[in-house]
């Protein structure tokens, strides 16, 4: 049975409790993607999800991200209730306290990188110059001052990843959440983004990832492995792998 509770501590930026996920499956079945999931998230944390395909790692980040709605289960995030809010309110909560890193991505390919990574602001009504100059601050800081107007053919994966991380920052969210965020990115490149998503923790930004690879994972403060739609076990980090220095640097 969940633990019974009101409201969520003040230290913590996520609480969930018993979510269950089912998705119909014909007239009489149904499948069981999350079967009771607690999970607790401290302001400024880092949570790796693992586990085999299926195991209801991406229902989680999904149910999370209130791109999906839990069949049962209370789940909160900065200290609001988002199991109680309208399906109505929920895109204006997701947009302005959730930050989402696609392993595809997700780019717009007629926008250059800075179109893309103000593409939020505008939506939110921004003026040009304010979107601009944010946009502006954040490719900077992901290494990409001189790239603000190469569309994303022009850009290696690394570069569009990077990009999709300033477009995720670009609305101050309590949380950020990415599904495979190296999945499409060679050694080189995927240790550079985790590089910057674990300096981005550090300056007290809260992260999920979800992850195959272990080398992603243990950038994490903490890792839970997930199967049969449960989670199964939680551990502390893994020592991250030194560089191999004969691999040389790569385009990123």
């Amino acid at each position: 049975m969940s633990e019974k509770i009101d409201s969520p501590a003040d230290d913590l930026i996520l609480r969930a409790r018993g979510l269950v996920k089912r998705y119909p499956m014909g007239t009489d079945n149904c499948v069981n993607a999350l079967r009771g999931v607690d999970l607790d998230l401290r302001r400024g944390g880092f949570l790796a999800l693992m586990g085999p395909s299926g195991s209801g790692k991406s229902t989680l980040l999904n149910v999370v991200g209130t791109l999906d709605q839990p069949s049962e289960g209370r789940l909160w995030l900065d200290g609001r209730e988002l199991t109680k809010e309208p399906n109505s309110r929920l895109p204006d909560i997701r947009r302005r306290l959730i930050g989402f890193i696609f392993q595809g991505f997700n780019l717009i390919p007629s926008l250059n990188a800075l179109e893309n990574v103000v593409l939020p602001l505008r939506y939110e009504g921004s003026p040009k110059s304010e979107a601009r100059r944010r946009g502006t601050e954040l490719l900077e800081m992901v290494g990409l001052g001189d790239r603000f107007h190469h569309l994303p053919t022009e850009l290696s994966g690394g570069e569009q990843q990077r990009v999709a991380i300033a477009r995720a920052l670009v609305m101050k969210p309590a949380l950020i959440l990415a599904d495979e965020p190296t999945g499409e990115l060679d050694s080189t490149s995927s240790r550079l983004i985790m590089e910057l998503l674990s300096g981005l923790n550090q300056q007290g930004q809260s992260l999920i990832l979800v992850t195959h690879d272990p080398t992603t994972a243990a950038y994490a403060e903490r890792i839970v492995r997930m199967r049969d739609g449960l989670i199964v076990d939680e551990e502390g980090p893994a020592e991250v792998p030194e560089e191999d220095p004969a691999e040389g640097p790569e385009a990123v």
